[in-house]
């Protein structure tokens, strides 16, 4: 009986490794020096898979301890010096080179190579346990057996988060359709008119634009205190999270402290319903275990969580889809769990933004996964020239005037473009001229 589950976590155990990352971990070391400082706590030796890459590995933090380069040559050396075993030769750590486009990135792909080492392991304590169970014959036996099965477990536990002790998957039941056909239908559960309950968004826009101040104002019109006008229509009230990984604490407080000034007593109320957590030098990393745990419970009960931004969140390379498919699927379990909607924020590309294009779908900076895999993306951008001639607006007061608006939306009406002006603090509010040029 156990022979198939053996086999079973055999096999388990030879998918827990990922060749790319941990060559991308080695190419961004013999890079850049400054590298080793972001993983030398992340991962260790053992967690690579491959012997070769352990060596390599080895032979970068040698180096590093005594003050020497580590640059592909510099290692090969020492690897000739030291090991006298081939691990692909200098060739081979120029390919290691070639696979890199952000050093950036590789703290974020050390905690995947940890991470799988970690699976490894436990998985090789369980066929560990499984052996000493097939042997049991007599009380002797059986009490040895139990005592090695504490260990066992006790020594699992502390090599993997208690989230990666999961029973085998098993598909959803979902449901009949012949059930759908007559049952009474449900209203979809929207937090801002297009973005439902439980998906992930984004807003993005080019830098300076006042992503972070229309993030604080749809967190404030989520939790019941309107200044962007009647477009919204009637949002259902709930609570509110923003992790602010970008700013310096004071200026967020300042920017909370000039909205209130713009709202009545009553609707100051509704600060108690949004929470404002700076994050600036905390290095959150959502594919690390305890981030993605710690987020998960700090988004029980509520209707919102804003993200600003993106890619302080992450480590990975924001160009790769299969990295990015891997953070927002992470933001996506959390949202589906809670309930609760994730809007990141996110920069637009450098050519959208330089032709104009930041409201298009596609204008997103970074792997076309980050508007694919999301269900709602709202843009802003400044005026064309034809918008400012068609309002009266001249140059100069160009920079006071933004247009916000939905470029991606799967379900629900679309609201229109609306138009909003700068006011004292950053604080934006719905523009004064006439809209019936706009169509």
């Amino acid at each position: 009986m156990n022979a198939p589950v053996r086999q079973e976590l055999l096999q388990a155990a030879e998918k827990s490794f990922s060749q790319r990352d941990e060559q991308r971990v080695l190419g961004c070391l013999l890079i850049n020096e400054d590298a080793w400082d972001q993983v030398k706590n992340v991962v260790k030796k053992e967690d690579f898979q491959s012997l070769g890459h352990q060596r390599i590995f080895d032979a970068i933090g040698k180096l590093h301890e005594a003050n020497l380069a580590t640059d592909a040559a510099s290692v090969q050396q020492y690897l000739d010096s030291t090991h006298g075993v081939d691990c692909g030769g200098y060739q081979y750590l120029t390919t290691l080179l070639e696979s890199i486009r952000d050093v950036s990135t590789v703290r974020g792909h050390a905690q995947i190579v940890a991470n799988l080492a970690a699976q490894r392991r436990s998985q090789a304590a369980q066929i560990e346990l499984l052996h000493a169970l097939q042997n049991v014959g007599n009380a002797t036996d059986l009490a040895s057996a139990i005592e090695l099965t504490e260990l066992v477990l006790n020594r699992a536990k502390t090599q993997l988060p208690p989230s990666k002790f999961k029973q085998k998957y098993e598909i959803p039941q979902g449901m009949l359709a012949s059930d759908l056909f007559t049952r009474e239908k449900v209203l979809s559960d929207f937090v801002l008119p297009g973005f439902i309950a439980g998906t992930v968004g984004a807003l993005i826009a080019p830098g300076s634009t006042g992503k972070s101040m229309l993030a604080m104002e749809l967190a404030a019109l989520v939790a019941g205190a309107n200044v962007l006008g009647p477009d919204f229509g009637q949002l259902k009230i709930g609570d509110v999270l923003i992790l602010a990984v970008e700013d310096p604490a004071n200026e967020l407080y300042n920017r909370w402290t000039d909205l209130g000034a713009r709202l009545d007593p009553q609707q100051r109320k509704a600060g108690d319903r949004v929470r404002i957590v700076p994050m600036l030098g905390h290095r959150f990393d959502i594919m690390r275990d305890e981030c993605f745990d710690a987020l998960m419970q700090a988004c029980n009960g509520k209707r919102l969580l804003i993200l600003d931004t993106l890619r302080r969140i992450h480590c990975l390379d924001e160009n790769d889809g299969g990295d990015m498919a891997q953070v927002i699927g992470r933001l996506e379990e959390i949202a589906a769990a809670t309930g609760c909607a994730i809007l990141f924020l996110h920069h637009t590309g450098k050519s959208a933004t330089l032709n104009g294009q930041g409201d298009q779908q596609q204008a997103s900076r970074g792997s076309t996964v980050l508007v694919d895999n999301i269900r709602y993306q709202m843009f802003m951008a400044g005026l064309t020239d034809d918008e400012l001639k068609a309002c009266g607006i001249d140059q100069e007061s160009k920079k006071f005037f933004v247009r916000m608006g939905v470029s991606k939306q799967n379900y629900g009406a679309k609201i229109g473009d609306v138009y909003l002006r700068r006011t004292d603090g950053g604080i934006l509010v719905p523009a004064e001229f006439a809209r019936s040029w706009v169509t």
